[in-house]
């Protein structure tokens, strides 16, 4: 009896059931981004593709190679009637419903909502002349897929100086 076709039909499966059914995102390494204009830092997952970069070097975005998770990374001067209050209450004005984890600080927040089948995180810094952060969105499907690269972004992203305008 010849045992090979069953073996390697054994392997494959196998195979199928454990690594090679693993999603992007359960699999990733992180490459760095400099903003040179505004000083921050985040990693990305070197599986997304950097999308076009906007004249005034403001951040860059990327996205997965299915389309359906976006990372962006951005900054901004500061005008002098805005606070992190007025900015934190902006942004809450932008999500429908209730966010599912929210946290304000005298310089930095923090927003996680779901609207329609997407999750959005977003983090934010706030000094007196500028301000920086990041917003990651995926399907809520791949969630339990996703959780750990978003603690994973958000504890790379390093603020650069907001205390002057750029």
């Amino acid at each position: 009896m010849n045992l090979k076709r069953p073996i390697f039909c054994l392997l494959l499966i196998c195979g199928l059931l454990t690594g090679f059914t693993k999603s992007p995102a359960q699999s990733y390494r992180l490459k760095t981004y400099h903003n040179s204009r505004y000083g921050f830092l985040i990693q990305y997952p070197d599986s997304f593709t950097a999308q076009r970069a906007p004249e005034n070097g403001d951040g860059l975005g990327w996205k997965s190679k299915d389309g359906l998770a976006y990372l962006t990374s951005y900054g901004s001067n500061v005008d002098p009637e805005v606070t992190i209050q007025s900015l934190y209450a902006d942004a809450l004005k932008d999500i429908a419903g209730k966010p599912s984890y929210a946290r304000l600080t005298d310089s930095w927040f923090v927003l996680s909502w779901e609207q329609e089948g997407t999750i959005y995180y977003q983090k934010v810094f706030f000094g007196e002349a500028s301000y920086n952060g990041f917003q990651f969105s995926y399907p809520a499907a791949q969630k339990g897929d996703y959780a750990a690269m978003t603690d994973a972004i958000s504890k790379s992203f390093h603020r650069g100086d907001t205390s002057h305008s750029q």
